[in-house]
């Protein structure tokens, strides 16, 4: 359970650190 909860909250950071990037330079995508 702890295991699960962990990677979603790594996977959201990733996400959330993902979109920033694109919305900080699209043209990297």
């Amino acid at each position: 359970m702890a295991r699960a909860l962990a990677m979603m909250t790594a996977m959201s950071m990733y996400m959330a650190n993902m979109r920033m990037r694109s919305e900080l330079a699209p043209e990297d995508l």
